[in-house]
């Protein structure tokens, strides 16, 4: 089920690009998002620990590839200088809720995603 990888992307990022993308399309690892993202305590514990978390329903991450649970899609977005891949999945709601301040509503977008980079990065300190 895995991509072809990206003709600008370095080649010694070719083979985790692809491990990449097949678990990003993990069924299990889209289950434990699900449960993550139901509860808030869940949610939580995948943040601090998401390799824990994932272990716990036994779910392996990838060799050479780390995880991280997200709660803003714009959250450490790479810069144009990194030339690394990131892969971003993100549930996005939208609600009107009625304003603390004053009359009327205002809308309120709340988005839980997780990531998949690289990990350590190869062209980094991390």
């Amino acid at each position: 089920m895995a991509e072809e990888p990206s003709p600008t992307l370095p080649p010694e990022l070719e083979e985790p690009f692809a491990r990449a993308t097949e678990f990003g399309y993990d069924p299990e690892l889209n289950r434990a998002f699900q449960e993550a993202a139901a509860d808030r305590d869940a949610w939580e514990r995948a943040a601090r620990d998401p390799v824990a978390f994932l272990g716990e329903r036994g779910i392996e991450v990838p060799k050479g590839l780390g995880i991280e649970f997200l709660d803003d899609p714009l959250r450490g977005r790479p810069v144009p200088d990194y030339e690394f891949f990131t892969i971003r999945f993100f549930r996005c709601r939208t609600w009107w809720v009625k304003k603390k301040d004053g009359p009327g509503f205002e809308k309120v977008e709340v988005c839980l995603g997780f990531e998949i980079v690289p990990h350590p990065l190869p062209f980094g300190p991390v």
